[in-house]
């Protein structure tokens, strides 16, 4: 005869089960929203993730460009001091040529150059980058000063480049015996050249300017009535030499 085996009994009341339910369908929505907010988080971050990297590309490619660009500028500015080099270069040459073809003409009108005032000598005018215009030449009252303003142009044909260097004036009294001659700024001149072109004074014009200064302790101020003005460049070649008719007021 087989033997039965025991049935346990286990008594749940109803609110028991009630509380059961709701527990578990607690959890189930409860579950569903940890998930669903965990994949929000996951999307958003890849999509973060995306971005960051689309950003490091595009400043990577920032980078390369700002740095393309900085030689570039760099390259254009060599190229305009070469250029701006090489025109002055060929304005002195040739200001030199014509100098030593005036020098070597006899004529009692061109003196030599270590004469306080020679004859002018000026390139042409289509090869010349800077230009000097309208000198006055102004004695103050007691005669012992004397002022003086003039224009210095730029002619180059591009209006974005510039052209700096040294200017000296020199003024002359053709009525003493000798000759007196007197430069701003002070400097020796040998042989009709500052001994020293980077004792002028400096300037570094787009267009143009207007250039004012004063000749002080002189004696008879007003005799001098003669102006030579002497422009070189950086590399203290000579740009220009030209003599102006002088005015007063």
């Amino acid at each position: 005869m087989r033997k039965i085996g025991r049935v346990y009994r286990v008594n749940i009341s109803g609110r028991m089960l009630v509380f059961l339910f709701l527990f578990a369908l607690a959890y189930i929505v409860f579950s569903v929203l940890i998930i669903n907010r965990y994949l929000d988080l996951y999307f958003a971050n890849k999509e973060l993730n995306e971005k960051i990297e689309q950003i490091t590309g595009a400043l990577g490619k920032f980078r390369v460009q700002s740095t393309v660009l900085n030689q570039y500028h760099r390259l254009v500015n060599e190229l305009s001091k070469t250029d701006q080099k090489k025109t002055a270069e060929t304005t002195a040459g040739k200001i030199d040529q014509a100098a030593q073809v005036a020098s070597a003409a006899p004529s009692e009108s061109n003196p030599p150059l270590d004469s306080p005032h020679p004859e002018p000598v000026s390139a042409p005018m289509e090869n010349l980058i800077v230009d000097v215009e309208k000198i006055n030449l102004d004695p103050e009252p007691d005669n012992k000063a004397l002022r003086f303003q003039f224009n210095l142009n730029n002619l180059q044909a591009d209006a974005n480049k510039s052209v700096s260097g040294y200017w000296f004036l020199m003024v002359v009294n053709a009525t003493a015996n000798p000759p007196v001659t007197i430069v701003y700024p002070e400097v020796e001149f040998k042989k009709d050249r500052p001994t020293d072109y980077k004792k002028g004074a400096q300037f570094n014009i787009r267009k143009g300017k207007i250039v004012q200064g004063r000749f002080d302790k002189l004696t008879a101020a007003n005799a001098f009535k003669q102006a030579w003005v002497y422009v070189y460049s950086d590399d203290g070649l000579l740009l220009l030499k030209k003599m102006l008719p002088a005015k007063s007021g």
